[in-house]
């Protein structure tokens, strides 16, 4: 089993396209955006779900803290599991 580990996009969600996508597993790692909040937080999710609809991710320091309780509505977070 091939885990990619994802971190520290910080909004630069064009360098996804870059990654290869030949791996089993997605975890997130945190620091989708740069201090940003949940709309941009979204933008990130969505172009990472084009790629791997499914994944699991927590939020970084450089994130706002309602994105955690983002991902935790939408049941990918594994914030202190």
């Amino acid at each position: 089993m091939k885990i990619f580990f994802l971190g520290d996009i910080h909004m630069h969600i064009d360098e996804l396209k870059k990654i290869d996508h030949n791996f089993d597993f997605l975890l997130v790692t945190g620091d989708l955006t740069q201090n940003g909040k949940k709309g941009e937080a979204l933008a990130v999710l969505e172009k990472i779900k084009l790629f791997s609809p499914e994944f699991f991710s927590i939020s970084g320091n450089m994130d706002h803290p309602e994105i955690e309780d983002l991902l935790a509505d939408l049941g990918i977070s594994i914030h202190g599991r």
